[in-house]
């Protein structure tokens, strides 16, 4: 769970985001903003989303799922022997900070390029975005993390900052990890309407 804002034509709005993800491919997210909530999920098999009392399929949560899923801390730190880092020649700049980078090979999501801080301590990941419709547009979207503290045997980054094309997209600090918790298939399933 995390409490974030953010940026979008100028305006800043708070929100709070919770995700539920039982990997490679079930996850709910839910956006809850000026009173409003809005929930999408994967069960595996097919997407939806519901908001303002309307539920609607969600055919592009496969692709989605599955990219989220390949850029995911989870999957990178969790598996680590299944990607190779390839260091890039040239350090990636964001927000006026120069990164070590390198390349992920081994990953279905070949665009991924991480960041290190000049300490070697992991500071983010950086990919193209295929953005989410007007308000959204296409992006280059560098994903920073920092206040890293320990969750069980686990450090984890409880803040977080979100770029699009250089220009703040979203602030978050992480108020709540829980690792491996028993979820029921329930909470995936696409509620009735």
């Amino acid at each position: 769970k995390s409490d974030a804002t953010v940026s979008m034509q100028g305006q800043s709005i708070p929100l709070t985001i919770e995700e539920t993800w039982r990997l490679p491919d079930h996850v709910l997210g839910v956006q809850s903003v000026m009173g409003q909530e809005m929930r999408q999920g994967f069960d595996g098999k097919a997407g939806w989303m519901a908001a303002m009392g309307q539920v609607q399929d969600n055919p592009r949560a496969v692709a989605s799922t599955a990219k989220d899923a390949e850029r995911s801390l989870w999957t990178l730190l969790g598996k680590p022997a299944s990607v190779t880092l390839v260091a890039l020649d040239a350090p990636e700049t964001v927000d006026g900070v120069a990164y070590t980078a390198a390349s992920v090979q081994g990953a279905k999501s070949t665009d991924l390029t991480v960041l290190f801080a000049a300490d070697g301590t992991l500071a983010g990941v950086a990919y193209q975005d295929e953005g989410q419709g007007a308000q959204v547009p296409p992006a280059r979207v560098c994903e920073l993390f920092s206040g890293w503290s320990a969750e069980g045997a686990l450090k984890y980054p409880h803040q977080q900052r979100v770029l699009r094309d250089g220009k703040p997209f979203l602030e978050g600090k992480i108020t709540k990890v829980e690792l491996n918790p028993v979820i029921d298939d329930a909470i995936f399933a696409k509620p009735a309407k």
